[in-house]
């Protein structure tokens, strides 16, 4: 890991993508088979404003220090808080649990915690997760988390759940670092990233 994706300057846009492959094949009677493969990661295309050189020397540097897809780093999603209420203390809710649904507890008693869209994460892993369904705790403070992708590792109980940022651990989807420069010394970048927990 070397580090966190440098927040200024700002990104300009950013293009978030779900990758999930898919085995489809079509018979003779054009009939669709598709097996899912359970593998996802998420990929993003950021985009920087033109900027001087001082202003694009800190993201140049630390885009060649990765050495290629060599290295892993953090990247926050700009601008996407979570849209439900959140708070509390969540945490997991029984051992042993798996797949696209997760039993929490410690929210704040009654409350829309996390809506469809929202992004999460278990507190000992980089995996980052989506919410597919809108959550809302009970009158003790329980809620049942629905997402995708499935879980890749299984959280302990008692483990926190993480709704801030949202962070992913990510590499470069590419060995290559292209500027484009221009008249001016003024320079345009643009960096495609996938989730590499």
């Amino acid at each position: 890991m070397s580090g966190a994706l440098p927040s200024s300057p700002a990104i300009s846009q950013v293009s978030v993508s779900s990758i999930a492959p898919t085995r489809v094949s079509v018979t003779h009677s054009l009939r669709r088979v598709a097996r899912a493969s359970g593998a996802q990661r998420w990929a993003f295309a950021l985009q920087w404003p033109v900027m001087t050189r001082a202003e694009f020397a800190p993201i140049w540097a630390f885009a060649t220090a990765q050495e290629g897809q060599a290295q892993t780093f953090t990247f926050t999603l700009p601008s996407h808080a979570i849209q439900g209420a959140g708070g509390g203390t969540p945490l997991v809710a029984g051992a042993a649990q798996s797949g696209t649904s997760l039993n929490t507890d410690g929210w704040p008693l009654s409350t829309l915690v996390l809506k469809a869209g929202d992004f999460w994460r278990p507190n000992a892993s980089t995996k980052v997760y989506m919410m597919t369904a809108d959550a809302t705790s009970d009158g003790a403070g329980a809620a049942t988390l629905n997402f995708f992708p499935a879980l890749i590792e299984t959280p302990g109980d008692g483990e926190a759940i993480v709704t801030s940022g949202p962070v992913f651990t990510v590499a470069a989807a590419s060995d290559i670092v292209q500027i484009q420069t221009g008249p001016g010394a003024h320079y345009a970048y643009s960096w495609n990233l996938v989730e590499a927990p």
